[in-house]
């Protein structure tokens, strides 16, 4: 009886998502009505949170598939809040399709627990079953509305067949530890083994295959091609989900795998994890400069902060406190940010399409957005002086983070990757403000300036709130530190 009520309380946050899917097939098949859907998903996603956190102390497992056990609560609960917002943000915009739209908190309900089972994974078969939950479960939401859009429909296909080769290499990597080490669990005591015992090259090629599977997942250089397309055809909502909850589990996954399988033997694997994310932070960087589309742009300046997520992945220790700052900070400032320009692209996608125009992707179709929508624009111009790290902003204090752990453990090459890029990205980042504020001669400003739709301005208020957050934690960083 006490190890069921262990259990039933281990799992209260996915029982809980469970309901909330029954709740959603309910909702469907009875009588479909999208704000009680809205509300009640949006509520049940912060019920789970709250039970996910009510675990902290508790250090419960199942069997040996689950376990709370070095979890890092923090970036979970930015997954949960990654998940909360994009319903959030989404929901104008998915009430004025005329296709299901229930299904949409059903797919993401259906991510939340795939990310979650494979972030509290201590066993590789129950990791790999999250991960492809996970998977399938984003491919649905990237196809969601294939019906009005061909284009999503053509990438779908290419996001699945991508998926289909990242699972083919994570369970060869599978295979090859089963083979080596005899069992599927994270034993840290098996895995801590040199790699200059037996079977090198055979424990070698299965760690390269997991670190690549998970890479096309992330899409991190050189498995970067379907990220452009993502970026392109999807909507900025969808991108939102991208940027805050698919990277915090794919890299979760790494740290948990890496933490115990790179060591100081494994330089090998260390060089090739320098060479990719030296690559990752200049390629983005560079080929962002020549961008005229703003997604396309903002999909290069991912890659390039990819870059430096995957630096960690080759310095971060658990003993470290500098390592684990910095992975807080970049993903705060990450999620803080990209909800705040997704949001606001998102709201102004919407005002267009209700107008009868068609938002364009253009960046010299913002051209004196200042003039027009001053509170977005005021949102937006802040994310992007934290996203290039001007002092007085949460982006500076992250950036320092990563310099200071590159610095300490003596990876100059990487540093001195990070200021150019860094420099690159102030320079980027200052021609889209400056675009900003320049006049707009094709359009007058009396057309938009006294035009306020009562139902927006609380998400214009909730951008601008958060854009505050930005620099409040830019100056007040011993609140996180």
């Amino acid at each position: 009886m006490i190890i069921f009520l262990q259990n039933l309380i281990f799992f209260s946050p996915i029982i809980n998502l469970i309901f909330l899917i029954l709740f959603n097939f309910l909702f469907i098949f009875d009588k479909r009505n999208i704000f009680k859907s809205f509300i009640v998903n949006c509520l049940g996603i912060f019920f789970s949170m709250i039970f996910f956190n009510l675990l902290k102390y508790t250090h419960l497992k199942f069997i040996n598939l689950l376990s709370l056990r070095n979890c890092n609560f923090f970036l979970i609960n930015l997954f949960f809040l990654s998940a909360f917002f994009t319903i959030l943000i989404s929901y104008f915009w998915n009430k004025k399709k005329f296709i299901c739209k229930e299904e949409f908190y059903l797919l993401v309900i259906f991510s939340i627990i795939g990310g979650y089972i494979s972030v509290i994974s201590n066993n590789f078969i129950s990791m790999f079953i999250g991960i492809e939950l996970f998977s399938i479960s984003f491919l649905g939401l990237i196809s969601f509305f294939s019906r009005t859009n061909t284009d999503i429909l053509k990438f779908s296909l290419k996001y699945f067949i991508i998926s289909s080769l990242s699972a083919i290499f994570l369970l060869l990597g599978i295979c090859i530890f089963y083979f080596c080490f005899g069992t599927l669990t994270f034993n840290f005591e098996t895995f801590l083994c040199s790699l200059k015992n037996s079977y090198f090259f055979i424990k070698f090629l299965g760690i390269i295959s997991i670190i690549f599977a998970l890479f096309l997942k992330i899409s991190i250089f050189p498995f970067h091609f379907w990220l452009l397309e993502l970026y392109k055809k999807s909507s900025f909502n969808l991108l939102i989900y991208y940027n805050n909850a698919v990277k915090i589990v794919y890299f979760l996954i790494l740290l948990k795998l890496l933490s115990f399988i790179v060591k100081k033997d494994a330089f090998l694997i260390q060089n090739i994890l320098e060479f990719l994310s030296i690559f990752s932070i200049i390629y983005g960087s560079y080929l962002a400069i020549f961008q005229n589309n703003i997604k396309k742009l903002l999909a290069y300046l991912s890659i390039s902060s990819l870059g430096y997520l995957s630096t960690v992945l080759i310095l971060f220790s658990p003993t470290d406190s500098i390592s684990t700052i910095a992975i807080k900070l970049y993903f705060l400032e990450s999620f803080v940010s990209s909800i705040i320009l997704f949001s606001s692209f998102s709201i102004l996608e919407y005002i267009y399409s209700s107008r009868n125009n068609v938002l364009s992707n253009k960046i010299l179709f913002y051209k004196g957005l200042f003039w027009k929508q001053p509170i977005l624009s005021t949102s937006i111009i802040i994310a992007f002086l934290s996203n290039s790290g001007i002092p007085f902003t949460l982006g500076f204090i992250s950036k320092f983070y990563f310099f200071l752990i590159s610095i300490k453990k003596q990876f100059f090459t990487v540093s001195l990757c990070m200021c150019i890029s860094s420099i690159i990205n102030i320079y980027i980042y200052l021609n889209l403000i400056l675009t900003i504020f320049k006049n707009n001669f094709f359009e007058s400003k009396e057309k938009f300036l006294f035009n306020i739709n009562k139902k927006l301005f609380f998400f214009k208020f909730f951008v601008l709130i958060f854009s505050i957050f930005l620099i409040f934690l830019g100056i007040f960083p011993q609140y996180l530190i």
